[in-house]
């Protein structure tokens, strides 16, 4: 049986999982995925070792990271770096960071999320996100389809 993706338009419950984020952020991150009509599941962690199982064995379709934790915990960005590319594509991974620019393309690579949001834009997180989500779909709409077709998933 096929799986949908987790950002599909027929699905409407999305995990989220929070890693290191302060309770400004986590409010911000609330209210625009309320904005957004998303049904959602808020899972917030701070320990190494609970957030690479999550990030290995959970079913989350979306991931905002502290960035400043990030540098400090580099077992979880090379957790993020080698999951497998069939559950890396059905999933985003947002990083909250101070020092550079929102939606700046070359820092998101380079921390190999799918974009990079500054914590002084975070009160229009769901403008924000819902161009990431889109700028995602456009992304990998061949991949996913090449997947529904040959129905791997």
């Amino acid at each position: 049986m096929r799986q949908v993706n987790s950002f599909d338009e027929n699905i409407r419950q999305i995990n989220v999982l929070l890693v290191a984020l302060s309770s400004h952020e986590i409010e911000n991150i609330k209210t625009a995925l309320k904005e957004l009509g998303w049904n959602f599941r808020l899972i917030s962690a701070k320990e190494e070792n609970t957030i690479i199982q999550q990030l290995l064995n959970g079913e989350y379709g979306l991931f905002f990271i502290n960035a400043e934790y990030l540098k400090k915990h580099p077992k979880v960005e090379k957790t993020i770096f080698y999951l497998p590319m069939k559950k890396r594509r059905e999933q985003l991974f947002i990083l909250i960071d101070e020092d550079v620019k929102t939606l700046d393309n070359f820092s998101a690579f380079k921390k190999n999320v799918n974009a990079v949001v500054n914590t002084k834009d975070l009160p229009y997180l769901s403008q924000l996100l819902s161009q990431i989500v889109n700028s995602n779909r456009t992304l990998y709409r061949g991949f996913q389809k090449m997947i529904k077709e040959l129905e791997i998933i």
